[in-house]
């Protein structure tokens, strides 16, 4: 007996072994995909941001030298110096961030030269307001000549942006896919290891005496599953209803930047660290989702760091009822989704 056990324990370690390794390995490059997406994504941002930085300049530019020319004063002409050195500098930014995109670069390039050719009219113009000589083509032909080159510049910027947006919007989608990826990764392989686990617990059962295997079962058990709870991303609760406690792991509260190791608690923990204007939403949300209101329980609310900070969670949860459709359990998951908040308020 005690060699088929010890057999069978080595079998199941080496398949769990494989099972999990083959599974991490998956979870990690599919994490690291889904980082450098997201750099991408900050960097088509960047890119749009610059280029609207450029855009802006180019106005303030010409405002200071619009009021130079109508009131001849020496400050317009030290703001508007400053303007061109500040648009050199955005423009040397945009430069950096276009290296990887010839289309784009093509793009600057000839925005860089309409924008030479735009502020060699203005200082003309401006040269022959200081000298009080009259424009050789006359005052409008100058402002025409102006507004061409401010039109190629707006044509410009619009392509450039445009260009830049539908990029964004196919790496946000590549970004969305990559986590859908992660996630179907996560479900089948946990299916997988969770299905060998039990298979070989089965047959120890089988192997064992009923009230050994039960003791040894239920210690592995327990130990899987703290050993999962606190290596999993996600914080883990498990909500008591009729006894009115709840069990939270460890990266429940290490998400939040609390130093708690996994223990039984009371629904005020949860409740204390929860926003105060998120507080009657969440609850009413519960309720409706209690009384079957709602077939599916996917919340997102506020809860405060250690810093003072708020972050935004997902909460995920499956309630059990018993055979009088009271609720009495409910078992869930809090993921930690502020930056998925933040790109939003970026984009926007």
């Amino acid at each position: 007996m005690d060699r088929l056990l010890y057999r069978n324990f080595i079998i199941f370690t080496f398949l769990a072994l494989i099972c999990f390794a083959g599974l991490a390995t998956m979870l990690v490059r599919s994490n690291n995909e889904i980082e450098r997406s997201g750099e991408w994504v900050a960097h088509s941002n960047a890119v749009i941001l610059s280029t609207e930085r450029v855009n802006t300049t180019l106005e303030r530019l010409l405002s200071a030298q619009r009021g130079y020319l109508l009131t001849g004063d020496q400050r317009f002409i030290d703001r508007y110096n400053n303007e061109h050195v500040s648009l050199n500098k955005n423009l040397d930014t945009l430069d950096s961030y276009t290296k990887d995109n010839p289309i784009q670069r093509e793009r600057l390039q000839r925005l860089k030269t309409v924008f030479g050719q735009f502020t060699n009219a203005l200082e003309e113009r401006a040269g022959h307001f200081a000298m009080r000589v009259p424009m050789p083509y006359g005052t409008l032909a100058n402002f025409r000549i102006i507004d061409e080159f401010r039109s190629q510049i707006t044509q410009l910027h619009d392509e450039i942006v445009g260009d830049e947006y539908d990029l964004l919007k196919r790496r946000i989608a590549y970004v969305e896919a990559q986590k859908d990826q992660y996630f179907l990764i996560l479900l089948v392989g946990g299916t997988v290891c969770v299905t060998l686990l039990m298979l070989f617990n089965g047959i120890l059962l089988h192997a064992q005496s009923h009230r050994n295997s039960a003791e040894q079962i239920l210690k592995e058990t327990e130990a899987r599953f703290i050993l999962a709870t606190e290596g999993a991303n996600d914080g883990i609760f498990d909500w008591n209803i009729a006894a009115g406690k709840v069990y939270y792991s460890r990266p429940f509260f290490t998400m939040l930047g609390y130093d708690k190791a996994s223990h039984m608690g009371s629904l005020q923990e949860f409740k204390d660290l929860l926003h105060p204007d998120d507080a009657e939403k969440t609850w009413n949300y519960v309720n409706r989702y209690l009384r079957g209101e709602i077939s599916e329980y996917s919340n997102t609310f506020r809860m405060k760091h250690s810093s003072g900070r708020w972050l935004w969670i997902n909460a995920r949860a499956k309630a059990m009822y018993d055979k009088a459709g009271k609720p009495w359990r409910m078992v869930g998951a809090h993921t930690d989704i502020t930056y998925m908040k933040e790109y939003q308020e970026r984009l926007k």
